[in-house]
This record gives C-alpha cells, sequence and structure tokens, in this order.
C-alpha cells in the first residue's frame, strides 16, 4: 500500500510539474501597476506608472526580474485640476503674527471660506467658517492659543459648484 501511494504521488508530483511548466510564467516586460500605461515609441515598449519612487533598483534572479520604480517617459496628467486663489483674491498679513492675524477678501461672487490652520505634522490644529458674499470683505482669525512655531493656513473657497484654495505659511511669535 505504501509503495503504490509513493509512485502515484511521484506520478503527480511528474505531472503537475510538467502542466506547471507548460501554463508556467513566461518572461515579457511588463508592470502591474493601478494608474499608468504603456506607449511604443521606435518599436520599443515603454510602460510607466504614476506615483513612482524616486529611487529605482532591479533585482534579477533565474527566469524572474523585478524593478522596483518605473521610470515614466512623460508627465501623465490626473485629470484633477487644482484652483487656486489669486494674490490678488486673499491676503493674510501680519507674518509673523503675534495673536490675530488678518484675512482680506476680494472675490467675484459669494459662497463659503474655510480657514483651515495645520501644524507641520499635518494635524488641523484650528479652523474658522466666514459666509463671503463676494467683494471685498476681511475676517480676523485668532491664534492666541497655538503655540510659538510654524503653521499652515489653508484658505479654501467654495461657491457651490466650484473649489479654490490658497495656502500660507505663519509663524506664530508668542
Amino acid at each position: 500500500m505504501k509503495k503504490s501511494f509513493a509512485i502515484i504521488s511521484v506520478v503527480l508530483l511528474c505531472l503537475g510539474a510538467s502542466v506547471m511548466s507548460a501554463f508556467g510564467q513566461t518572461y515579457v516586460p511588463a508592470t502591474l501597476n493601478v494608474a499608468g500605461g504603456s506607449n511604443v515609441i521606435s518599436g520599443q515598449v515603454f510602460e510607466y506608472s504614476i506615483g513612482e519612487m524616486t529611487l529605482v533598483h532591479t533585482a534579477t534572479a533565474p527566469n524572474i526580474i523585478v524593478t522596483q520604480g518605473v521610470l515614466q517617459p512623460g508627465d501623465i496628467g490626473t485629470g484633477i485640476t487644482d484652483r487656486e486663489l489669486a494674490d490678488s483674491q486673499i491676503k493674510v498679513y501680519p507674518n509673523p503674527v503675534d495673536d490675530v492675524v488678518n484675512v482680506e477678501m476680494n472675490l467675484p461672487s459669494g459662497g463659503s471660506l474655510q480657514l483651515l490652520i495645520y501644524d507641520l505634522s499635518g494635524k488641523l490644529v484650528e479652523q474658522k467658517a466666514v459666509a463671503a458674499i463676494g467683494g471685498k470683505e476681511s475676517t480676523r482669525f485668532s491664534l492666541v492659543h497655538l503655540a510659538a512655531g510654524s503653521y499652515v493656513l489653508k484658505a479654501v473657497f467654495e461657491t457651490g459648484a466650484e473649489s479654490f484654495y490658497r495656502n500660507f505659511k505663519l509663524v506664530k511669535m508668542n
């Protein structure tokens, strides 16, 4: 019984190996990524991914080549357009600031303005919502409770269908 089991196991193993070699992976240069594509330039295939790593390393072993990162042949857009508020539409002063920062707006229409303050680790530490009616307006934002240091003020203006933003680096003195 043990001998017949061993013979059947060897036969199945040999059949499995031959089937695996018949349908096994063949080497074709290809990348697998969620955002990218492939282009043919002068008969050469160039494959790219969006958001690749800056360090590119290739490791090889028999029958396999693995490349960490893929070089992109050109700039590929994401289809997302960022709309930034112009210098003439929003101003933040004084900078450096002691306790209160002034925000002057000259917006073309009404909407809502979110003022978001982040510390340098990216944590939201303060926010303020302002209902903007359009034209020249101003508001004051108290930073008294924040510790001295550097912050990022992000102003996001929304008009219903569109969204605009502007980032400012703030230095809190006291």
